[in-house]
């Protein structure tokens, strides 16, 4: 990897309002071993392939066309390390996931910023700059990422995290765009959280999306129409008196984070398939 960013603040050829400021929401913690003697800790640090995880996020960050400044939000040793690359800062992590969003947002400059997770070492800066450059394109106070189950390719164990709609079967991503004045009422900070803890569980997700969201949601189930990805995006986000919308990449890794052993094997597989001068590259 580079020491420098490559030339990441150029603006020649790009849509407005590029490049955006990161934040690595770096705040969580494994609670089970992903693999034989590792203790549960703060999952940004969780070693695979000889690097912690967050660095491969960092390097794809910092590759990025699309992105400026990085932020990471998360405990001293995490921000410790994080901090060794350039252009890098941190932030003490608050007491949630979504207090730690906040404080990300109030950082930062600009209009919008991407959000995304430490524990995702497939991302590439490919990746990053294919959503988060659609996604400025949107009008919208959240932009969310999505796969297609017919782009998964390999990756065979991600097939549980995709749910149905009306027009096919879609995973969420692990990136999102954020207006950085994102409306800030109490109530939506609390639906957020309890949004993000139902996340792998497409009922619980659809009644934290709203009460008229779920019940369409049930009805469409007995009737076999469900609603497409953009209208439950567009019922969900009025529910929360917010603007959401979602871009469709066609990088299947941008869902595949680390939650269960599984996961961490097959990302550790994968890695292992990287040309080693690739894989090696500038590690910190």
């Amino acid at each position: 990897m580079e020491t420098q960013p490559r030339n990441a603040n150029q603006s020649r050829g790009r849509a407005a309002g590029l490049p955006v400021d990161a934040v690595v929401l770096a705040g969580s913690i494994n609670r089970i071993p992903l693999f034989p003697g590792n203790r549960p800790g703060r999952k940004a640090l969780v070693p695979i392939q000889g690097r912690p995880m967050i660095a491969y996020v960092l390097d794809a960050l910092k590759e990025a066309r699309s992105v400026g400044r990085v932020l990471v939000v998360g405990s001293p040793e995490v921000l410790e390390y994080a901090t060794r690359w350039p252009q890098v800062d941190g932030l003490l992590e608050g007491s949630s996931l979504v207090d730690n969003a906040w404080r990300g947002l109030e950082a930062s400059s600009g209009e919008r910023v991407l959000f995304c997770n430490p524990d995702q070492p497939l991302l590439t800066a490919e990746m990053v700059d294919c959503f988060v450059e659609q996604a400025v394109r949107q009008d919208a106070d959240l932009v969310t990422s999505w796969a297609r189950l017919e782009n998964l390719g390999p990756y065979t164990e991600g097939d549980h995290k995709f749910a149905k709609f009306g027009d096919g079967e879609y995973a969420h991503g692990n990136l999102f765009l954020a207006r950085r004045r994102f409306p800030n009422a109490p109530q939506v900070r609390r639906r957020l959280d309890r949004l993000y803890g139902a996340r792998k569980n497409m009922y619980r997700f659809a009644w934290e999306l709203g009460p008229s969201l779920f019940l369409r949601f049930l009805v469409s189930l007995l009737c076999r129409r469900l609603p497409s990805l953009d209208k439950s995006l567009e019922i969900g986000g009025r529910s929360f008196g917010i603007t959401m919308t979602g871009v469709v990449c066609p990088h299947p890794e941008i869902v595949l984070d680390i939650d269960e052993p599984e996961d961490y094997a097959a990302a550790e597989r994968y890695l292992s398939w990287q040309e080693p001068s690739q894989a090696a590259a500038g590690r910190r």
